[in-house]
């Protein structure tokens, strides 16, 4: 579930960049849906070329192993991208919230 329904566009960049190693184009706060449509796209070519990459990403970013084997392993194949685009954000927004809660 997800908890807010904007995310910070400098934060969010900054976690995406350097999980990603390349520059995430966020230039306002962004509504979590469209950032899971945002990285999807990113996903995709990923899960068809370069799993590893992927899965790399995925740590980086702290997605839990079980969430990430449950997807690979349940999913639909043509939501695969998008429902690990949502546990991506799901991650970032416990991110923000624990950066927030304890400043």
């Amino acid at each position: 579930m997800l908890m807010y329904p904007k995310l910070p566009a400098h934060t969010t960049a900054d976690l995406l960049e350097k999980a990603f190693s390349e520059p995430i184009a966020i230039a306002n706060d962004i509504y979590a849906d469209e950032l899971i449509i945002l990285l999807a796209k990113k996903i995709q070519p990923l899960l068809d070329h370069n799993l590893q990459a992927l899965l790399t990403i995925l740590y980086r970013i702290d997605v839990p192993e079980d969430r990430v084997k449950s997807i690979l392993a349940t999913a639909d194949p043509t939501t695969i991208a998008s429902d690990l685009a949502e546990a991506i954000v799901m991650r970032i927004q416990q991110k923000i919230h624990y950066r927030e809660k304890y400043k």
